[in-house]
């Protein structure tokens, strides 16, 4: 499923600059998180399993894209760039 993540991209990358330390910490600390739901899915009562695997499974999205953000940043803006005819360089996308 491709779902348009830009405006996460964007605000993430707003953070990001605004705060570059907690920036590092806070992706970390995410990634962990992920890490640790998608472990404690084997505990999980056999009537609460497909929700914890919908929860490990969202958390690790947000996670890649907030990894992958500077990454996703640039080829967004490589692409708008490349839409306009003067090839002028946008400050966000």
């Amino acid at each position: 499923m491709a779902v348009d993540n830009r405006e996460l991209v964007h605000a993430a990358m707003e953070l990001r600059a605004a705060a570059p330390d907690q920036w590092v910490l806070l992706v970390q600390a995410l990634g962990n998180y992920a890490a640790n739901l998608t472990s404690e899915m084997v505990r999980a009562d056999p009537s609460l399993l497909l929700r914890a695997q919908g929860m490990a499974m969202a958390c690790h999205e947000i996670h890649g894209v907030l990894r992958d953000a500077p990454t996703l940043n640039e080829k967004y803006l490589v692409a708008q760039m490349q839409k306009r005819p003067n090839n002028h360089v946008p400050n966000s996308f």
